[in-house]
């Protein structure tokens, strides 16, 4: 997650060329570009700033609630026909995910 890339996926997933590509590199500005790029494109489809995080949320753990909330303030934006293709099966008594499916997943494994 703190690369960027996963978010820039997650976006592109969302709403498709939202993102520009990100870079799989492993060198700390240009993760913290992923991150401003998924920043950006959230920005871009409407994500509210108050519901956003700052890049070094992320990248030095500063604030990783403010990420998770940014990532749930996803969910409106994701299209009605979109959202019934995600599944995810939990096991009532562990609370551990054993399949999770999504478009997005299985593109990404």
């Amino acid at each position: 997650l703190k690369s960027g890339v996963v978010l820039c996926e997650l976006i592109n997933a969302v709403k498709p060329g939202a993102c520009k590509a990100p870079s799989k590199k492993g060198l700390p500005f240009v993760q913290m570009e992923n991150i401003a790029a998924y920043l950006g494109a959230c920005s871009a489809i409407g994500i509210q700033g108050f519901e956003s995080f700052q890049t070094i949320d992320l990248f030095e753990g500063k604030d990783i609630v403010a990420v998770v909330q940014a990532i749930h303030a996803l969910g409106p934006a994701v299209p009605p026909d979109d959202a019934s293709k995600a599944s995810c099966d939990r096991d009532a008594e562990t609370h551990r995910i054993s399949s999770l499916s999504s478009p997005f997943l299985l593109a990404s494994s």
